[in-house]
């Protein structure tokens, strides 16, 4: 799932526990997905730590991992064990999830063509979260 949420702008609220010296909640956006540096064969997520409440006193938004089981278990909290894609940010998210995952499926049997590569650029332009 958390692969699905790189590059939509909706925020995920995130359990206070998971930052508690900031003595706030965040919520997130998640940037990327790499390999564990500390778990062989695990996840991680680049998230940008975007809104808190109460607003944290140090200002700005900032950069933080969390494991891919961190991140499913403070969507969990949020949204409950049977949550989709859909019930989490509305139905432009299976929009842009469909245009990203087609896009992915045409890279991996050889590339996209210049029009094919423009024609899914506007696609997720017009269904951007």
């Amino acid at each position: 799932l958390g692969a699905y949420l790189i590059g939509i702008s909706s925020l995920l609220p995130m359990p206070k526990s998971y930052w508690p010296e900031d003595g706030c909640q965040w919520s997130i956006r998640v940037r990327g997905h790499g390999p564990s540096k500390i778990h062989y064969g695990g996840h991680v997520f680049l998230v940008l730590l975007a809104a808190s409440t109460p607003q944290y006193s140090g200002g700005g938004e900032y950069e933080s991992e969390l494991s891919a089981k961190q991140l499913r278990q403070g969507i969990e909290l949020h949204y409950g064990k049977d949550f989709t894609l859909q019930h989490m940010l509305g139905s432009a998210a299976t929009a842009h999830v469909a245009t990203a995952t087609a896009a992915a499926e045409e890279e991996e049997r050889g590339g996209l063509s210049e029009y094919e590569l423009q024609r899914l650029r506007r696609m997720e332009e017009n269904t951007q979260l």
